[in-house]
């Protein structure tokens, strides 16, 4: 998914109260308060909308590669 389909998906999650990975109402709120980085139903629908930033700073922080 490119960062312009993202943000869409973000807004329009937003606008409707409801969760942008899958689609449930926003009861609890979960992110980290940046309209940018999205809202979310919990911390497992975070993590897997945001699974390659996640990633690539994992990879970045491995001792084994540094």
């Amino acid at each position: 998914m490119d960062e312009a389909e993202e943000r869409r998906r973000i807004a329009d999650a937003a606008a409707k109260d409801e969760c942008p990975e899958c689609g449930k109402p926003l009861i609890d709120r979960v992110g980290t308060g940046a309209f940018a980085d999205g809202v979310f139903c919990s911390l497992n629908c975070q993590a897997t909308f945001h699974h390659e930033y996640y990633s690539a700073r994992a990879r970045a922080s491995d001792p084994r590669d540094n």
